[in-house]
């Protein structure tokens, strides 16, 4: 048995611009260029790749651990986030096929996130892959601080871009993903990208500051939403013929997959909902 540890990761230049991908199997280090799109799709696709080049090597009872920076991508491929854009839906379709491939084959087959520093290898070589020169770029990075994405300040913090914007958020410097004008009277933000029609929640942020306020924040500031705090349940895919046992698996909290096919139902019903299906 083997064991497989991978990173990924995407970019675009600009955003949307020419894609560069990245991934890592091992000690070994990959890159490719898909042509132009965003970096969601560009994570997408370096995603896609390595599950590709590991369906070309593994076997059954191998284990395959993966893990990339990007939350948006690692949560929709675990069932967590829904896939809203239509462009990133068959992009989906086929990294949850692959993943689906993996697991068919007997491997133990899962997909984590980590802050971007630990992904140095996957981003060094999706950057290649268009021509940038990682180090420089680190270099003119850590030479010039200031003003960046808030993907950059949350870098600096040790945490996810998400995690970062729910720490504004809840310090009122954002509504809906928007700077407020609280952010715009203090300085946090400015408009730096030349394309006017860019949306707001695309303006540059004092990355440092924001970083600051992100180290500093609170564990409830870090966790809370805005919205009204749901209790967390841990939903696990129920198998076999459900359709007599729909109004049943409702009621106990079920919920319906409409992308895979699946009913996702509470953790502590799954035992009880697997034996009604299977006494049918």
């Amino acid at each position: 048995m083997a064991t497989y540890e991978c990173t990924f990761d995407g970019c675009a230049e600009p955003n949307p611009g020419m894609m560069g991908c990245g991934w890592t199997i091992n000690n070994g280090s990959f890159s490719c260029s898909p042509g132009s799109g965003t970096n969601n799709e560009a994570e997408y696709y370096a995603l896609i790749n390595l599950l590709v080049a590991l369906l070309g090597r593994v076997q059954s009872g191998d284990s395959v651990e993966i893990r990339g920076d990007s939350d948006l991508i690692i949560s929709q491929i675990n069932g967590d986030y829904a896939v809203k854009s239509w462009k990133l839906q068959p992009l989906w379709k086929q990294a949850n096929t692959h993943m689906l491939q993996l697991r068919d084959r007997g491997c133990a087959a899962s997909l984590y996130w980590h802050p971007r520093e630990k992904n140095e290898l996957a981003d060094a070589a999706s950057k290649r892959a268009i021509g940038i020169d990682p180090e420089k770029e680190k270099a003119s990075r850590v030479a010039a601080p200031g003003y960046g994405t808030l993907s950059e300040a949350a870098k600096l913090a040790g945490c996810s871009a998400v995690i970062a914007g729910r720490v504004l958020d809840n310090l009122g410097y954002r509504d809906d993903g928007k700077p407020t004008q609280k952010a715009w009277d203090e300085g946090l933000v400015s408009e730096h990208f030349p394309n006017s029609w860019m949306p707001y929640s695309t303006k540059d942020w004092h990355i440092e500051r924001v970083a600051d306020f992100v180290r500093r924040a609170t564990p409830e500031q870090r966790k809370a939403s805005g919205k009204p705090a749901k209790p967390e349940v841990k939903m696990i895919v129920l198998g076999g013929n459900t359709y007599p046992h729909c109004e049943a698996i409702k009621a106990a909290g079920g919920k319906w997959d409409k992308l895979r096919k699946v009913w996702r139902v509470p953790e502590s019903e799954h035992a009880r909902l697997t034996q009604l299906v299977e006494n049918q």
